[in-house]
């Protein structure tokens, strides 16, 4: 897609550049959250809570976790136990995600233990209290069931990576569901490493709105949320496309409002829903200006139903998922849209759905994913589609809904 601005970024919630991690302070005196009511003894922790609402929030947590870590302890899940409350941290280095449920706290402090393990055992046993003790001098974690007794070696809670500080104040809150959807845009990023900015997604927040875009140089998602979020200077950041990605599963799960700060530094960002808090680097790199590569002109305006776009862009996929991968629409008088594929090696499929057409009559061809990626994402009844001849990007959106466009670069087709 011309203009798109490609730069570098810096992973830097440890202060570090992908790959290396080097702490910014040591992670020694590091703060235990601590209790007026229990016993804080170093390096130690007793607990009592319920299996079910730690099963849970281990199950929130461990998703952050690194899958091959670059140290020992972020393969960890971090505990934390101090004034009736239980909090658990798992990170990646990208990402760190926290979530903290009531217990009844005999003993403060902390331990890491590994992740993957701890969320099988805890989810495999039955409901019920469970009691959670741990051994200084061994460096474990002992689990008491109702009717089972296991010892988990864990990590010093010194060696695990402070998480960094994040503004106290949101800069805005967003309804979950809305913010959910928005986070569907994430579906354009590029998986090209070698152009991270493009690996990110946008948020722009502006006195009437709040905008996420995301591109791959051959498309562009953007969706809009009109409301009035309260700053008077636009506040643009660019966060890792796995990071809104694990943003939008919490969502599903947890219905409390979005409240999102921004770092002064903006070097991060936290998202804190209810409990539940995620905290992701920015991407250190301005990101294109996207709003100048929406198409503000055309000569053909297409309206077609949504679900016959949907099907006959599925049946079209079939033929097109080898070779060049490419569905060529064409628009037909007095009211047709014909959708076709063709394969040397498969064969061939047409289908003629009914359309209101306007302007020129039009031959595009696009890559069959893009296509099917932007159907499943309008939510209307009807898909309006505005092209601009055979070479110029297509514009789709849901009809009578501004708020959500996507933008794709055509393909050529030999004839």
């Amino acid at each position: 897609m011309p203009g798109l601005y490609l730069g570098k970024a810096r992973s830097i919630l440890f202060g570090r550049t992908r790959g290396v991690v080097t702490p910014r302070r040591s992670l020694k005196g590091r703060v235990i959250i601590g209790s007026t009511s229990a016993k804080m003894t170093d390096g130690q922790l007793k607990i009592n809570c319920a299996q079910d609402l730690l099963a849970r929030a281990l199950g929130t947590v461990s998703r952050a976790v690194a899958g091959r870590p670059s140290l020992p302890v972020l393969a960890n899940v971090l505990l934390t136990a101090g004034d009736g409350r239980l909090r658990l941290v798992g990170t990646n280095t990208e990402m760190a995600v926290t979530e903290s449920l009531d217990c009844q706290v005999d003993v403060a402090g902390s331990i890491t233990v590994p992740a993957r393990l701890l969320v099988e055992y805890i989810s495999s046993l039955p409901p019920g209290p469970i009691d959670l003790e741990t051994d200084a001098e061994r460096l474990e974690l002992k689990i008491v069931a109702e009717r089972s007794d296991s010892a988990f070696k864990g990590i010093d809670s010194e060696e695990f990576p402070p998480l960094p500080e994040v503004a106290a104040d949101p800069i805005l809150s967003v309804d979950p569901a809305l913010l959910k959807r928005m986070i569907d845009v994430t579906v354009s990023c590029c998986g090209d490493t070698s152009r991270p900015v493009l690996a990110g997604v946008c948020i722009s927040i502006r006195p009437d709105e709040l905008v996420l875009a995301a591109a791959d140089g051959y498309r562009l998602a953007v969706k809009r949320l009109d409301c009035d979020t309260g700053v008077t200077d636009n506040v643009e950041v660019v966060v890792p496309q796995g990071s809104l990605q694990e943003l939008s599963r919490i969502l599903g799960s947890h219905p409390d409002e979005v409240s999102i700060k921004i770092a002064d530094s903006r070097s991060h960002i936290q998202f804190d829903i209810g409990s539940v808090t995620l905290i992701s680097n920015l991407i250190e790199e301005q990101y294109p200006n996207f709003e100048s590569l929406i198409p503000q002109e055309h000569t053909t305006r297409v309206i077609v139903p949504r679900g016959n776009l949907e099907m006959a862009t599925r049946l079209a996929s079939i033929f097109a998922r080898t070779g060049s991968r490419v569905i060529q629409l064409e628009t037909e008088e007095p009211g047709g849209l014909l959708v076709s594929s063709n394969s040397a090696e498969v064969g061939n499929h047409e289908e003629r759905i009914n359309a209101s057409i306007e302007g020129e009559n039009s031959v595009i061809a696009f890559n069959s994913k893009f296509l099917s990626d932007m159907v499943a994402l309008v939510e209307s009844d009807a898909i309006e589609i505005r092209l601009s001849g055979s070479t110029n990007p297509g514009l789709f959106a849901a009809d009578a809904d501004p708020t959500y466009c996507q933008v794709i670069m055509p393909m050529h087709v030999a004839r």
